[in-house]
């Protein structure tokens, strides 16, 4: 069986601009994702993670940076990631892929490996978590969900709210897991990359946590730094809500169900 990661991200965007080749300690942010889902049990090679780009020239810049990395880059759709998507598998046919948003940078290994092992013992189309901080939810779909959807999907700009597809609709079997445990300041916290802020909170967390030779990047160790430097989570909660309310008015995703039009509402 073949699993493989996509990462969709593009440069140019509306509320912070090449927010992916931002540095910390003098690394991209994208290199301190992408060293962390080097670290799950499940993705063996860097080749097997996809950074799946647009065609535009203002990407040229991300395309570079992931090919010295070693990892591999797709270049499709600008605003159409389904189609993005779908052209990427035509060139890489995994059976399993773990689709990880480019703006959340924090994702944990355990989570990775505990998605995709449940996927793999399961007959769900798509395995995903729902109940993680913002920012750490992930999902896990099947080759065969990412065709059913880009048969049924109407709305080509899809930038925004494309998971759904796989989550909220009747178009293929999905399974969440919400049963995660963790301590209730996490609940609040929000752990994605759109604003300055947020890149503000997650600089000083990296910094603070993995500058080291050998980081630990275990959840429990995450929980523990949070716990006592509670604060920190301060630096950017303000943008949640407006995050929210922009989320709510540029999601506009609609789908085929046998004769019927549907609409995602969220």
């Amino acid at each position: 069986m073949t699993e493989g990661v996509f990462i969709p991200i593009r440069l140019s965007s509306e509320r912070l601009p090449k927010k992916s080749l931002k540095l910390i300690n003098d690394k991209q942010v994208l290199y301190h994702m992408l060293n962390r889902i080097m670290r799950s049990n499940s993705i063996k090679s860097k080749k097997k993670i996809v950074v799946c780009t647009t065609q535009k020239k203002t990407d040229d810049p991300l395309e570079k940076i992931v090919i010295q990395y070693g990892a591999s880059v797709f270049r499709g759709s600008q605003n159409d990631i389904i189609k993005r998507f779908y052209d990427a598998n035509k060139i890489f046919k995994f059976e399993k892929i773990l689709l990880i948003d480019g703006d959340d940078p924090l994702i944990f290994p355990e989570h990775l490996d505990r998605v995709l092992d449940e996927h793999k013992k399961s007959k769900f189309d798509c395995i995903y978590t729902s109940n993680l901080p913002f920012g750490l939810n992930i999902k896990s779909i099947n080759s065969n969900a990412l065709k059913e959807v880009y048969k049924n999907y109407l709305s080509k700009t899809n930038d925004t709210g494309f998971g759904l597809y796989f989550t909220d609709t009747n178009i293929i079997n999905s399974k969440k897991i919400n049963n995660f445990k963790f301590h209730k300041l996490l609940s609040k916290a929000r752990l994605t990359l759109d604003y300055l802020e947020d890149f503000e909170l997650i600089k000083k967390i990296i910094i603070d946590l993995y500058s080291g030779n050998n980081p630990d990047y275990s959840f429990k160790t995450f929980e523990k730094y949070i716990i006592e430097n509670s604060k920190i989570l301060n630096i950017n909660l303000f943008r949640q809500k407006q995050n929210m309310r922009r989320s709510q008015s540029k999601v506009n995703l609609k789908y085929r169900n046998k004769n019927k039009i549907l609409k995602i509402h969220i």
